[in-house]
């Protein structure tokens, strides 16, 4: 019920704008103090009287200006020469050219909700590839559906911010996200290559199209917490550089598979 909420304030945001952008108006005026945000009641108008209540009342949205400049009249006159010579437009859109200032409004009624534009499709954020952690149920070390999709929590993320999901997205678990693809080297029809990411490793995630509702996992990296592979116990990197391959867990032990390269010079070999 928690996630529904959000969604439905998504609609009704959307539905707000929509309303919005379904009808304005437009007005000339001479007032000089209109301002925008400012409201007004619109009476003694033909069909505006046919409507009651707020339906007469306007907010103003926007506003554009003509001023026009109080130089005499025949030093004025050069001016206008001027500007057709040099093809230039007057600025001058109103009708009643005795008015010195003037402007144009733009208008909504007053009972209709503003809301910023917003389109789910055009208006997402940036995004750029993030760091996040495999998480999943108490007890389990692997958690993967039938896709060896994941689930992840996203680093950045802090309780403060998920309290009205009832923690969803920092609980470390696997209400933290929707299941996340996992990009693998070969992926065939029952065959390929799998190496399933595990619980509280380190995962990067890039997102397809840039949009952030379909991210997947690029790859993994090491970190405080999760050293290089090491294939013997006798040294570390950059000691152990020239070793390669690959090197897997027994799951809820200590025991490991490994195929491993060591190209040292004149010492090449190779263990399984």
């Amino acid at each position: 019920a928690s996630g529904n909420s959000q969604i439905e304030k998504l609609n009704q945001n959307l539905g707000h704008y929509h309303d919005l952008q379904s009808k304005y108006f437009t007005a000339q005026s001479t007032v000089r103090d209109t301002q925008v945000g400012y409201w007004f009641q619109l009476i003694e108008h033909p069909e505006i009287d046919q409507h009651s209540g707020s339906d007469q009342e306007f907010l103003i949205t926007g506003k554009s200006y003509y001023n026009q400049n109080n130089l005499p009249k025949d030093l004025n006159q050069q001016i206008n020469q001027l500007l057709q010579q040099s093809h230039w437009q007057n600025a001058n859109t109103q009708t009643n050219t005795e008015e010195r200032q003037a402007n144009t409004l733009t208008l909504q009624r007053r009972s209709i909700k503003t809301v910023p534009e917003y389109h789910p499709q055009q208006h997402r954020p940036s995004v750029y590839p993030q760091r996040a952690k495999v998480v999943g149920p108490s007890g389990e070390e692997i958690h993967v559906d039938e896709w060896g999709r994941i689930k992840v929590r996203f680093l950045f993320t802090r309780n403060e911010d998920h309290e009205h999901d009832g923690g969803a997205g920092t609980n470390d678990n696997d209400t933290d996200s929707a299941w996340v693809d996992v990009l693998t080297p070969w992926a065939g029809e029952g065959y390929g290559a799998r190496f399933l990411p595990r619980i509280d490793e380190i995962v990067v995630i890039d997102f397809f199209d840039g949009n952030i509702d379909r991210p997947f996992v690029t790859g993994r990296i090491h970190e405080a917490q999760r050293s290089p592979t090491k294939f013997d116990n006798t040294g570390k990197l950059p000691d152990t550089k020239k070793l390669a391959g690959i090197k897997s867990k027994e799951y809820q032990g200590e025991g490991f598979n490994q195929l491993r390269f060591d190209d040292t010079t004149g010492q090449i070999s190779a263990q399984l």
